[in-house]
């Protein structure tokens, strides 16, 4: 079960850098179409990056990818429902990405327990995937 808190932290870090990519991607193709970009143009894409993308794209990670995020299937890790030890539902594994504005607090709250909030509120629960 330890090595299992490690792999949801890499499965984590990996579904951010993979959210991030396609903004820096756009930012470095697009940008120099831009006249001059202006501080209101940063301010606007920052919105559309922290408020809009990341958020997004984290909620829906694991049911965009047909059942489990990148990071996920990279480490061989599922979600299932802590009840039934089934494949968790598409609203469960929304339901506790919803919870992702919380990862400091979930950082420690997954070292000790093992489940983070959204883990413990959706009924879920991440382990390796059966093979």
């Amino acid at each position: 079960m330890k090595d299992i808190r490690f792999k949801r932290c890499a499965a984590w870090f990996t579904d951010w850098i993979l959210s991030c990519f396609p903004c820096l991607l756009f930012t470095v193709l697009f940008m120099p179409f831009f006249e001059r970009p202006s501080f209101s143009d940063g301010i606007l894409w920052l919105f559309v990056l922290f408020v809009l993308w990341i958020p997004i794209s984290f909620i829906f990670r694991d049911v965009i990818w047909k059942g489990r995020s990148v990071g996920k299937r990279l480490l061989f890790l599922q979600v299932l429902d802590a009840r039934t030890h089934e494949p968790a539902s598409n609203k469960q594994k929304i339901l506790r990405n919803v919870f992702l504005f919380l990862y400091p607090i979930d950082f420690f709250i997954l070292l000790s327990s093992y489940r983070t909030i959204g883990d413990q509120i959706a009924h879920t629960m991440v382990v390796a995937e059966k093979n």
